[in-house]
């Protein structure tokens, strides 16, 4: 994957992104090439976890939803697998 002219963010709630994870170096290879995590503030409280619980590089933001709104704003797509 080449990310040189391309910039990638991750919105999501997956169990990768926990420390106890056995993702935790190809996540941390990812975003050392610029992939931002990001997990929504409100799954967390859901699933009763803690943000400690999660790898250093990934930022919680209030809502994955509105990270989603503002990123399309500024002309990102929105890609859904």
């Amino acid at each position: 994957m080449h990310l040189n002219h391309s910039a990638l963010n991750l919105v999501q709630f997956r169990l990768a992104l926990l420390k106890t994870s056995p993702y935790g170096d190809r996540v941390g290879e990812l975003a050392a090439r610029g992939v931002r995590f990001v997990v929504c503030s409100k799954s967390i409280k859901a699933m009763k976890l803690d943000e400690g619980e999660f790898l250093d590089l990934v930022e919680v933001v209030p809502t994955g939803t509105g990270e989603v709104v503002k990123k399309q704003a500024d002309g990102w797509a929105y890609i859904r697998p």
